[in-house]
């Protein structure tokens, strides 16, 4: 159980970590651009929501087959699990951030660059307090949805990878419910915790 709660941490941080990464790119570059090269990007990365985790998965297989020449025993792990964390969720991080950063008016960015300002301070002294609730609320949100996600988990992981999700898979599907009953507590509890803070946080807004 406590590895599989370490291996469910570090998946689901990571995992959160990359996709809010991605999207305050993708968010920026459509503050700064409006072409049709950003707008196409835009739909690209908010396809994969739409899709089941089991048909990411295949997605990966297929994709990592083409380029490693057919070695599908190779697409496993780690890397390929955010791969598709990044391809499922990018949605949910995006949209969370881009509305963060869509608060901020383009006229503060003028002010700034007026007084001497550069994209990169203008970033990180006045973009970054000003959305850091929303980006808190984007982990946060990511953070639940990857540590309670089964399919592509189940696909892709290593044999020696298990998760809180996978281990209450493979126990209920044994019919050992008594062993399953901790990671899934353990499970809710996750995702309990998280949406107490962020209820915290509305309230307090």
């Amino acid at each position: 159980l406590g590895e599989a709660l370490g291996n469910t941490l570090a998946a689901a941080t990571a995992g959160a970590a990359i996709i809010i990464a991605a999207a305050l790119l993708l968010a920026y570059a459509a503050r700064a651009s409006k072409g049709p090269f950003v707008g196409v990007a835009l739909r690209a990365a908010t396809l994969g929501y739409a899709l089941p985790g089991a048909v990411i998965a295949v997605g990966v297989f297929s994709a990592g087959a083409f380029v490693l020449g057919g070695a599908v025993a190779q697409i496993t792990g780690l890397a390929a699990l955010l791969y598709a964390y990044l391809a499922r969720f990018m949605t949910a991080g995006l949209n969370i951030v881009s509305g963060g950063l869509g608060g901020v008016t383009k006229a503060v960015d003028g002010a700034a660059r007026v007084l001497g300002a550069d994209g990169g301070r203008i970033a990180m002294r006045i973009h970054a307090p000003l959305i850091a609730p929303s980006l808190a609320a984007a982990a946060i949100i990511l953070f639940v949805d990857i540590a309670k996600e089964l399919p592509a988990t189940l696909i892709l992981r290593d044999f020696n990878f298990e998760t809180l999700a996978t281990r209450v898979y493979r126990l209920a599907s044994d019919e050992r419910l008594g062993e399953a009953a901790p990671a899934a507590l353990t499970l809710i509890g996750l995702g309990a915790l998280p949406a107490i803070v962020l209820s915290l946080i509305g309230r307090r807004r």
